[in-house]
């Protein structure tokens, strides 16, 4: 792909996505529309990466993000480990500090 058709697709994704910052890292929110499978929105980092966010196992309201698996690699962390994120107003966002050490309310 030259350099050229790489930045106007990354032009158009970025107008038609939202964007989340989490630390220093801004990330592109993509929805994903697929019902029958767990995946309810892909975050795509700058370098290109994409962290599918799914149901956290003990709290289904909350989405934790997962790395894709890589042939050189049984097991990647994600640079979001132990961050949370809700959809409030059909809006992801990062949830907050009662939603982080489990407690209801």
């Amino acid at each position: 792909m030259k350099a050229e058709d790489r930045d106007s697709a990354e032009t158009t994704m970025a107008a038609t996505l939202d964007r989340i910052t989490v630390g220093r890292r801004t990330y592109l929110v993509e929805r994903v529309n697929e019902i029958d499978g767990p995946v309810r929105f892909v975050l795509h980092d700058p370098r290109g990466r994409k962290y599918p966010l799914v149901p956290h196992p003990h709290r289904p309201d909350q989405l934790v993000a997962c790395a894709t698996a890589v042939p050189f690699s049984r097991f990647r962390p994600t640079p979001l480990a132990g961050v949370r994120f809700a959809v409030e107003d059909d809006k992801l966002v990062i949830a907050g500090a009662d939603a982080m050490m489990g407690q209801d309310g």
